[in-house]
Order: C-alpha cells, then structure tokens, then sequence
C-alpha cells in the first residue's frame, strides 16, 4: 500500500471528525472493527464519508485492515499507552499514522542504501580515473626525459657547420617540450581535482586512509 492511500485515507477520516457529529464512535469499537476485518464498510455506513478508493478496490481494504490490525497488536502487546481514549476516528488517525512512519522508515533506509551504493561506485570510478592520470603523468614525464636526452644527444653530436641540423633539433625540442607541459599539466590538475573527490566521497563512506589505498592500488 503507497503512502498516497493511506493519506487519503487519514483525509477522510478528518473530513468525518470535522462535522462533529461521530463522537459516538468509541475506541473499542474502531479495534472491535478492525479484528473483525469490518472497517471500511463500518465506516462507510456509519460517516458517509467518501471511501470508495477502498471500497471498489476490496484488495486495498483488506490490506489496510491488516496493517491496522498488526500496528494495533503490537501496542497492545507493548502495553503502550495510545493517548487516545474516546473518541474512536481520532484513534484510527493515530494508527495510521503509525503505518505512514513505518513506511517512511522503510522508504528512507532505501533511499540510504541507493545512495551509499552510488556513492561506492562513483568512488571506485574516480580511484580508477586517478591511477589513469597519475600513470599519464609518470609516462609523459619519462617520455620527455627520453626525448631530450636523445635531442640532446643529437645537438651534441652533430658537425658545427650543421647549424641548421642543430636549429632544426632545438625547434623540434622546444615544440615538443610545450606539448607535453601542456599536457602534462592539464593531466595534474585533472588528477588532484579527482583526488579532492575522492576524498569527500571517502569521507561520506567512512573510509580510512582512503587516499593511501589509492596510491597502492587497493
């Protein structure tokens, strides 16, 4: 049963107790009703009031007359006092709502669990997206340590009157060195952007040394 039901239901009830003229209608007889699985047709004779949602579906009657029935059996299994003793529909709102706070607790350790799992997967994809750039940045490095001493090497090596080999060799080395900065730098700001994630995340998931389990690839 969805929430929009039961709080149907509890409007009605509240349409009933307004006109004021269903005092009559005690305590003891809403839960002499309710364990005879009577109620809604009770109801519907004795208010007037507009429960045809329950009515015309009979299946919806009959649930709600269970959970009634099981909230009612466990108070009075508790021995908890209702705060309620006379009249009857004010009594039967009190029930319902406890059906409506039960759902709502069930509704929100769902939600819960939905967003702790979103937020598992988000954590591992970012950890994930952080080893990629960190590799990134270490191969760029070492590539760029690779490419000039080769250029380096080159410059060296070649015949003073090569002038324009050495010019051609210091362009290229140049060009090639802006690159990778380039690169190199926007793979950096990438990686420590994904690492503040990370850390947030890790925060809300309670995960210690998080970061640390990062860099070791666990």
């Amino acid at each position: 049963m969805d929430l929009e039901a039961l709080s149907y239901f509890v409007s009605q009830i509240a349409v009933a107790i307004d006109t004021g003229k269903h005092q009559d209608i005690s305590v003891e007889e809403v839960k002499d009703r309710i364990r005879k699985a009577d109620l809604i047709p009770y109801l519907t004779e004795k208010t007037g009031v507009d429960l045809n949602l329950f009515v015309e579906e009979h299946d919806l009657a009959i649930e709600l007359n269970e959970k009634l029935q099981c909230v009612l059996e466990k108070f009075e299994a508790q021995k908890k006092k209702w705060n309620v003793e006379k009249n009857g529909l004010c009594f039967l709102i009190v029930l319902t709502t406890q059906i409506i706070q039960s759902k709502q607790k069930v509704l929100t350790v769902l939600q819960s669990k939905q967003t702790k799992e979103g937020y598992e997967m988000e954590y591992k994809e970012l950890c994930k997206d952080w080893r990629l750039r960190d590799k990134y940045v270490l191969d760029k490095l070492s590539a760029a340590g690779i490419l000039f001493a080769l250029l380096g090497f080159a410059i060296a090596t070649a015949h003073e009157s090569e002038y324009w080999i050495r010019s051609l060799l210091a362009t290229v080395g140049v060009f090639f060195s802006l690159v990778l900065c380039i690169s190199v730098f926007k793979d950096i700001l990438y990686r420590d952007s994904t690492e503040k994630l990370i850390r947030c995340l890790s925060d809300a998931l309670r995960i210690e040394n998080s970061f640390e389990k990062v860099k070791m690839g666990t």
